[in-house]
Formats: C-alpha cells, sequence, structure tokens
C-alpha cells in the first residue's frame, strides 16, 4: 500500500513497496510550476510501514524489511540508501494513499530524422543593384557588375 507525507516546503514524499522495490517520488509544487522526481531501491518486502524523519538539513526515510531496517535520504531531489545517525530527527505525520501520483508529463516521443538538405534554388540578384541573374552570368545584364 503506497504511503505520502507533507513536508510543509511544497513537497511531497510517495513510498510504495511493490516486491522487492521500494519506490520513491517527490514532488515539488510551486505556483505555476511542478516538478516529479523518481527513484527505485532494492530493498526487500515491507514487514511494516514506513518512517518519515526531519533532520535540520534533510529528510530520512526508516525501511523495516526482513533484511532489517534500511534508510533512505532525501536533500533536495536527490535520493540515495544511507547509513544514518537518526539522532535529532523529527518524526513527520504519513498517510495510506490509495495510489501513487501519476507521472506529470508523458516522455516525449523520439525526435524525427532530418531530411537531406536540398541545395539551393532561389533567384540570384546583383549585389549591386539588386537586378535578377542567372546561375552561369558572370556580368550583371544591367549594372556591368563582376558577379565572381
Amino acid at each position: 500500500m503506497p504511503y505520502v507525507s507533507q513536508l510543509g516546503t511544497g513537497q511531497q514524499v510517495y513510498l510504495d513497496n511493490q516486491g522487492d522495490n521500494t519506490i520513491f517520488t517527490i514532488v515539488s509544487s510551486s505556483p505555476g510550476q511542478q516538478q516529479q522526481a523518481s527513484n527505485t531501491f532494492t530493498t526487500g518486502p515491507w514487514t511494516s510501514p514506513p518512517e518519515i524523519l526531519q533532520t535540520p538539513s534533510s529528510i530520512m526515510v526508516k525501511i523495516y524489511t526482513a533484511k532489517g531496517e534500511q534508510t533512505l535520504q532525501v536533500h533536495g531531489n536527490n535520493m540515495s540508501m544511507v547509513n544514518a545517525n537518526l539522532n535529532n530527527t523529527q518524526k513527520l505525520r504519513i498517510q495510506e494513499i490509495d495510489s501513487m501520483p501519476r507521472p506529470i508529463m508523458s516522455p516525449m516521443k523520439p525526435m524525427e530524422p532530418m531530411k537531406p538538405m536540398k541545395m539551393n534554388t532561389t533567384k540570384r540578384f546583383c549585389s549591386q543593384c539588386g537586378a535578377q541573374v542567372e546561375q552561369s552570368d558572370r556580368f550583371c545584364s544591367s549594372c556591368g557588375f563582376n558577379l565572381n
């Protein structure tokens, strides 16, 4: 079952356990902007609900598995597994939810390959007087300017 916790800084942390994987998603919201980062960690199945702890500089997530207690650290949008001292932490409220958030945007389609360039077939003009000239002309027929 997924869980969510409000960090109070316009950020929400979502946690879910799917098989041996812990899916960790952090969503940051501010007026007119929303960012989402997600990571998957191999932790094993949870044996009890996770705990979210706030330190002065980061967020720690304690996960309880058959392998023992594991800790994830969140600093900004960066997430990593750590061996941390959890002294001087404040436990945050965590709530069970029905499902994880959907990605904000779907991934972009691959770019289409570029078409080959075509030779320039536009009309030529005399740089001196602006009269139209042919590709084969060496001199302008209007003003006599040397086109080469």
